[in-house]
């Protein structure tokens, strides 16, 4: 049975979402794709562009604060939710302890994303969260559930195509899209495995 606490956790996913679609409506303008562009455009301009200091048209960019602050509770919440998950599938052992230091390890580095050497972290982040989540897919396999087992791979491949696209620009056109889908899709199932676990759980 979920207690009230438990449902924080999922509660900041979804005020993080408010917050990146409220923080998109102050961002200037300007993407990787087109500079001169007006506004935040939701194909082609990547979640980070909300956090630089100046938007991609050269103006300050007034989203900044708010899209700080959303990255803020969402790697918090994702924080949380790993522990969980990870505490009740690995009760014990060195599995368990090193997926809960690998996990802290990801969201650190993933919170310094914000500053201005947002590439350095996230490149030092995806490694600890690759191996956190390829963990989870694995034992997401062993659930009754297909939407967990199955989806687990689409969140996998989207994550991983995301983070290669972004670093060697293959597919710059349309890599804002991915980036956006493989973020929903990891939204959807780690919060999904979440309360499954919750719900299973002795």
């Amino acid at each position: 049975m979920t207690r009230l606490i438990d449902h924080i956790a999922a509660l900041g996913v979804i005020i993080f979402v408010i917050l990146y679609i409220y923080a998109a409506s102050f961002y200037p303008g300007g993407s990787v794709v087109d500079p001169s562009s007006v506004g935040y455009d939701w194909f082609h301009n990547y979640w980070c562009d909300l956090m630089y200091k100046q938007s991609l048209d050269g103006a300050k960019n007034l989203a900044r604060p708010i899209a700080i602050t959303a990255w803020v509770i969402l790697c918090l919440s994702i924080l949380y939710i790993l522990i969980k998950i990870i505490g009740q599938l690995f009760p014990s052992g060195n599995i368990k302890n090193s997926l809960l230091v690998l996990a802290t390890l990801a969201m650190f580095f993933g919170l310094l994303a914000a500053t201005d050497n947002h590439d350095l972290f996230v490149m030092l982040s995806f490694p600890f969260g690759a191996i956190t989540v390829l963990a989870l897919a694995w034992q997401a396999q062993a659930s009754n559930s297909k939407l967990l087992s199955v989806g687990a791979w689409f969140v996998v491949i989207s994550l991983t195509a995301s983070f290669i696209m972004y670093f060697t620009s293959i597919g710059l056109y349309w890599i804002g899209f991915i980036q956006k889908i493989a973020l929903a899709l990891s939204f959807l199932w780690i919060v999904r495995f979440y309360y499954y676990v919750l719900n299973n759980q002795q």
